[in-house]
This record gives C-alpha cells, sequence and structure tokens, in this order.
C-alpha cells in the first residue's frame, strides 16, 4: 500500500471531536449595551497543521462569527441572529491554516425578557427621535406642512392654531438659536467649568456683563448683573 493511501485511511479514521461551550457568550448586539447570551455546540476533524490546542482555535472562529453576525440584529431579534449564524456555521467548514476540518456548529441564543423590553424602548426612542428630527427639518423647509402634520393629529387645535407665518417665525428663531446661542452657551458652560482659579472666573464673568451693559443696560439692571463683577469668591 502506497503512503498517499495510508494517509489517507489516516485521515478517514481520525475520530471526530467536539466542542461547545459550558458558559454562556455574550456577545454584543446592534443595541448599545445589551449583549445576546449564545450557546455552542459542534463537532470537527484535525486536520494536518499540528496545534497543541486545536478546540481553541475551532471556538475562536465560532466567536469571531458570532461577534460579527451579532452586531447586525437588535436584541429583541434573537431568533433571526440565530438563524444568521447557524446559516454560516452550519456548512462543514475547514480552516484556512488546516488546524480543522469539517467544523459544523449550531447556536442557540437565549432569550432574556428584560433584555427585549429594553430593546423595543429603545427602538420606540429612537424612532421618536428620527421623527422630531424630520419635524425640526421640515420645519424649516416648509412651516406650513409641520402645521398640516399637528392638525392631522390634533385636529380639535384648528380654531387654536396660529397662522403658517407663526410657523415660519418660530423656525427662523429656532435656527438662529442653534446656529450662534446654543453654541456659545456649550462653550461657556465648559469655559466656567474648566476655569479653576478665581482670577479666570472674574475675567470671564467680567467680560460678559461688559458685553451686556454695552448692548442693553436695561437687561443688566432687570438681571440685577451689573455688581456681578465686583463680587469675590467666598
Amino acid at each position: 500500500m502506497s503512503m498517499a493511501m495510508r494517509w489517507k485511511i489516516e485521515l478517514l479514521r481520525r475520530r471526530v471531536e467536539e466542542v461547545r461551550n459550558s458558559d454562556p457568550l455574550f456577545v454584543e448586539s446592534a443595541d448599545s449595551g445589551l449583549y445576546f447570551e449564545v450557546f455552542f455546540s459542534g463537532v470537527f476533524r484535525p486536520g494536518n497543521a499540528r496545534h497543541s490546542n486545536r478546540s481553541s482555535v475551532v471556538k475562536s472562529e465560532i466567536v469571531e462569527v458570532c461577534s460579527s453576525v451579532c452586531r447586525e440584529w437588535s436584541i429583541d431579534q434573537s431568533e433571526a441572529a440565530a438563524d444568521a449564524i447557524n446559516a454560516r456555521l452550519g456548512v462543514p467548514y475547514d480552516c484556512p491554516r488546516d488546524y480543522f476540518r469539517s467544523m459544523a456548529v449550531r447556536v442557540e441564543i437565549v432569550r432574556e425578557e428584560e433584555s427585549r423590553k429594553t430593546a423595543r424602548r429603545m427602538r420606540i426612542e429612537r424612532a421618536r427621535i428620527e421623527r422630531l428630527q424630520f419635524l425640526r427639518n421640515a420645519l424649516y423647509s416648509d412651516p406650513a406642512l409641520v402645521m398640516i402634520e399637528h392638525l392631522d393629529r390634533h385636529p380639535e387645535d384648528v380654531s387654536r392654531l396660529g397662522r403658517v407665518e407663526d410657523f415660519r417665525a418660530l423656525a427662523e428663531k429656532l435656527k438662529f438659536t442653534e446656529k450662534w446661542w446654543w453654541p456659545i452657551q456649550l462653550a461657556w458652560s465648559q469655559l466656567a467649568t474648566d476655569t479653576k482659579s478665581s482670577e479666570g472666573r472674574e475675567y470671564s464673568i467680567g467680560v460678559l456683563v461688559d458685553a451686556i451693559k454695552r448692548i442693553d443696560a436695561r437687561l443688566a439692571d432687570q438681571y440685577k448683573i451689573a455688581d456681578l463683577t465686583d463680587r469675590k469668591d467666598q
């Protein structure tokens, strides 16, 4: 019998080895902070390349597939995620480095009702934010559309709703606030937090108070900020 034939017979005689995890594999889902609990079991045959722990190589391959697939699915889509993983791992697979051959694995994802509820709430919240963003953009480009949308949901408000010009004025006010005042307020708040010395804080306040007094002294008197620069830290 030739050497090649004996080697083929040896490969056929190689026993099938099992691989599984006893502790759950926590895999990140498409929902930030929420993880699938994955259990897997399968079989493989040793390859020609030598390795002191073939099962670790197999498990590493399984984890990589599970991680890449689960990131595409929400936590409340565990059944679909499991189907997608099993579709990939159910086909016998040979390691390119020949550490193992004919790996075939099946996974099961444990369903936790609390995580599913959390995912549903997150999905609803994302939809609400997307709708608000759409309405904001619509208000900027077409105030009448926002008015019609409101009347569609609340027809009883037709007698109390203002004119389209009111929505247009609101849009202009919001755009001005977003473009100018909101970034300035954020920067000023950060400056107040980061400024450690009393001299730095007094200088910053002095600049702001002086600007208000120059532009509209009435506001400085109304909000009693005219004497802020004279105050000392206790």
